[in-house]
């Protein structure tokens, strides 16, 4: 007889942003043998580590589209010759 083993991991919602009107409607995951589609515009509830790791990945596109912008903003001054 097969046995199941409740997890007894902690979950908490996390919230994704919907896209563009073209995008995908589902976000895919994949963390650590967890995968799912979780739907944008929606409230998911997801193990703790699955959460951790969508809030790491939003902070790092925040900081790295920051660069973008001051890269750009460095790109329009004139080049000083010397």
């Amino acid at each position: 007889m097969a046995t199941t083993e409740k997890t007894t991991e902690k979950r908490r919602d996390i919230f994704i942003e919907k896209g563009y009107v073209n995008d995908e409607p589902n976000q895919y995951v994949s963390i650590n043998g967890y995968t799912g589609l979780l739907p944008k515009g929606e409230t998911s509830r997801v193990p703790d580590y699955v959460a951790d790791e969508i809030e790491r990945s939003r902070r790092a596109q925040r900081r790295q589209d920051k660069n973008a912008e001051k890269l750009l903003e460095k790109a329009k001054q004139p080049i000083e010759y010397k």
